[in-house]
């Protein structure tokens, strides 16, 4: 393809394959970039391309062949071909981010629910414990008094034998 050259206000855009893809490969290097880096580098180059268009059509050139000549060139770029695989790659990842990020909020929403009825479990195993408590003191309370009273029937016991029982035997013939 031969050289062309455009006037272009007070500077000339000399149009080249090696230009463009020299061109191509500054503005959208973005090997490693962030997504939003990338798709920045490519609409500056898309604007580029749109203001080359312009300018060609103020000078009057008939641009039906320098446009596709111009899409077909930065098309066929190793560069551009890079940029649109690792839009689509830095665009596949966010969306496997997104994904992995609304499942884990759904997973805390999960634990958080899981932890509250846990929490509510635990307050009733404690109420279930505290009447267990209670029962148990009642049930102590009431064997210390059956324990005293056993006690006292053994000294009744033994109170009617030596002073009524054994005192009768004497006068029992």
């Amino acid at each position: 393809m031969s050289k062309q050259t455009f006037p272009m206000d007070e500077e000339v855009l000399e149009y080249s394959p090696l230009h463009t893809s020299t061109s191509l490969s500054k503005l959208v290097d973005c090997q490693g970039q962030s997504l939003d880096t990338c798709e920045q580098m490519e609409s500056s180059f898309m604007e580029f391309l749109e203001s080359v268009r312009i300018r060609v059509i103020e000078s009057g050139t008939d641009m039906s062949h320098v446009e596709d000549s111009i899409v077909e060139l930065v098309q066929s770029t190793e560069e551009y071909q890079q940029v649109k695989q690792l839009v689509s790659e830095l665009m596949n990842r966010n969306q496997s981010l997104d994904k992995s990020l609304s499942q884990e909020h759904d997973n805390k929403i999960d634990y958080e629910i899981r932890a509250n009825q846990l929490e509510h479990e635990l307050t009733l195993m404690r109420e279930q414990l505290e009447l267990v408590i209670k029962e148990y003191d009642e049930t102590n309370q009431l064997l210390d008094w059956n324990n005293a009273r056993e006690k006292q029937l053994v000294e009744l016991q033994k109170f009617v034998i030596i002073h009524i029982i054994t005192p009768l035997t004497y006068y029992i013939p």
